[in-house]
């Protein structure tokens, strides 16, 4: 079986990029995915990465999930930014936090709502 980092690899675009960007929630997929790309862009002269965590501010716990991006950012010597968002209270704020997420990255190019590249 091949390691995933090399199923990344293939599906990475690389013309033109050197800094990937992950939307790293803290949960178990993107967590999944930092440590593979971490383990990948090692390997790749000349590519950097960096991980992006959109705080909606939607649940109580939320400054913690932020502070534990960061930490296991840290841990790696990952780039960490901490995006916050507002206006996502009330009826539909999921939905909303998401949207609120999106426009914040729009300015990059998204591949499958986690590679990002600036």
């Amino acid at each position: 079986m091949r390691p995933i980092s090399d199923s990344l690899l293939d599906m990475l675009p690389r013309a033109g990029v050197t800094r990937y960007w992950l939307a790293y929630s803290g949960g178990l997929d993107s967590h999944v995915l930092l440590h593979a790309l971490h383990g990948l862009i090692a390997r790749q002269p000349g590519f950097s990465l960096g991980a992006v965590h959109v705080h909606h501010g939607l649940r109580p716990e939320a400054d913690q999930w932020a502070e534990h991006c960061a930490a296991v950012c840290a841990a790696l010597d990952i780039p960490c930014q901490v995006l916050h968002v507002q206006g996502t209270t009330g009826a539909g704020r999921e939905s909303r936090g998401r949207g609120a997420g999106a426009r914040v990255i729009r300015p990059c190019r998204v591949w499958w709502a986690w590679a990002i590249a600036c």
